[in-house]
């Protein structure tokens, strides 16, 4: 196979995004919300540059969306012409079964509601969402996003109906929830200077937080937070109506006095316990983190102090899995002490893994010694972590948590920037320059079918079938994770050339 020269032409946003610590956001699903742009780009034989972005998954039909993008560039590297399609390839297929253009958009994401799927896409500074036909990707409908909004940070809601999404065009940044079967949109109302917002996994209920400041014109110290939670019948039954700042039909609403947002490596996003029964909010709490916990039965709240996000639960709920910093004082020795005496004595930082039980909130640490920042993946069997270094990649580390062991795992260095969960055979896929096996129980990483240097990947279950990029941008590559094979590879064809270029 000719391996062509990977060209890093990565958006700083991109990696700001990607170097966060906590629990990762690498997994890869079918029907997940995927973001479609390309970001790693290859030279073809015509002087041009070839990319493939994330692959999306229809988890009705299993066919894979993925969208090309063809560059082309004058000999002092200025951008000539821009061409993207989005292509449809149904499992294990040798082509395409359906394209669309979609050079006239940029920020392209994909979505699954049901027998269509949904594209938005960003033109002249606003977005548009496209209903296509999930076969052969013909336009439906088309919805312009409400008062010209850009969105960013889709969530579609449990039944497919609602999808919550940011407009980054507004300052602070409003929540739209759009109704995809009725085609209308409402702007969630508040009276706060930031909100962040995350579905149950089992009922269409929105829970958020808002945050607010101290006010100039009072003394008074009014930093605080307000958990809400919106169930969308009791929302829409009483007609988005504006009560107490916000909507109406709210099921709880809980003040956390002196809470801020959290920023940065550490991050305010909320987690969603399996079973829906709590929901953990990281925010900071007197400059420290804290992870609030939110009963969504009760609407009680409990704190856990040294606990940062964003967080994971275990499969069963019964443990928040955060991360925390110790820091000791080590004395110098002799030299030490007598060259650098300022320095003396040393402080150490050591990571670790907080294991918050969500019953008593006793809190029980594993250190990572051989990680700097860590960045993980809490497995969906089984109570095992997989911790990465979120600054490079580097020697993964599984950590036990039934036994409260941290062993760094054999085989190469790898990343969780994408990755494929198969809970039923105790094993993580990962693309990262490279198509990699990750043995859960073994405590291993090998690399399967070196040939393939994928950046992508996704998962088919119900045929059994990994799919990820070739590692050239010029196709989709299907991959038997049993046998450890490649079972197909669909090619796609790309643009002709512009005129002139």
């Amino acid at each position: 196979m000719l391996l062509r020269r990977r060209l890093l032409r990565t958006s700083l946003p991109l990696l700001a995004f990607t170097a966060c610590t906590g629990a990762t956001f690498g997994e890869r699903f079918a029907g997940e919300d995927t973001y479609l742009e390309p970001n790693d780009f290859h030279e073809t034989d015509d002087g041009r540059e070839v990319g493939l972005g994330s692959i999306g998954v229809d988890p009705l039909t299993e066919q894979s969306f993925v969208v090309q993008e063809v560059r082309t560039r004058d000999d002092d590297g200025e951008l000539l012409d821009e061409r993207k399609t989005l292509f449809a390839v149904p499992p294990d297929a040798s082509a395409p079964s359906g394209s669309v253009d979609l050079s006239h958009l940029s920020d392209l994401r994909i979505l699954f509601p049901g027998d269509e799927v949904v594209v938005l896409g960003e033109q002249d500074g606003a977005d548009n969402l496209g209903f296509l036909d999930a076969h052969t990707l013909q336009v439906r409908d088309t919805l312009p996003a409400h008062e010209g909004a850009r969105y960013h940070g889709t969530r579609l809601s449990p039944s497919k109906k609602y999808l919550a999404v940011c407009d980054n065009n507004q300052d602070p940044c409003p929540i739209h929830l759009v109704d995809l079967e009725t085609r209308t949109t409402e702007i969630i109302p508040h009276d706060g200077f930031w909100l962040e917002a995350m579905w149950l996994k089992h009922s269409d209920t929105l829970v958020a937080v808002i945050f607010y400041a101290d006010r100039e014109e009072t003394d008074e110290d009014e930093t605080r937070a307000r958990v809400l939670s919106f169930p969308m019948e009791d929302v829409q039954a009483c007609g988005f109506a504006l009560d107490a700042g916000t909507w109406c039909g709210r099921a709880l609403d809980v003040e956390l006095p002196g809470a801020a947002p959290d920023w940065l490596f550490s991050f305010t996003w909320l987690g969603v316990a399996p079973g829906d029964g709590v929901v953990a909010v990281p925010v900071l709490l007197g400059g420290e983190h804290v992870v609030a916990l939110l009963s969504t039965e009760d609407g009680s709240v409990r704190t856990v102090q040294d606990a940062a996000g964003p967080v994971g639960f275990t499969p069963d709920g019964s443990t928040v899995v955060s991360y925390r910093y110790r820091r000791e004082e080590v004395p110098c020795d002799e030299d030490e002490q007598a060259e650098h005496p300022e320095l003396c004595p040393r402080t150490e930082t050591t990571p670790q893994l907080a294991l918050i039980d969500v019953e008593d909130l006793t809190v029980a640490t594993i250190d990572l010694p051989t990680i700097e920042a860590p960045e993980f993946f809490v497995t969906r069997s089984g109570n095992l972590v997989v911790v990465a270094d979120a600054w490079a990649s580097g020697r993964l580390v599984l950590a036990d948590l039934d036994q409260g062991t941290a062993v760094p795992m054999r085989g190469p260095d790898v990343n969780l920037t994408e990755l494929v969960s198969r809970a039923e055979a105790n094993e993580l896929w990962v693309a990262d320059d490279g198509l990699f096996r990750v043995d859960l129980l073994g405590g291993e990483v090998t690399q399967v079918a070196p040939g393939l240097t994928p950046m992508v990947i996704n998962g088919l279950p119900q045929h059994s079938r990994l799919v990820m990029d070739d590692g050239e941008g010029r196709a989709l590559v299907f991959v038997d994770p049993d046998t450890q094979q490649e079972s197909a590879r669909a090619v796609l064809p790309l643009p002709s050339a512009a005129a002139g270029s």
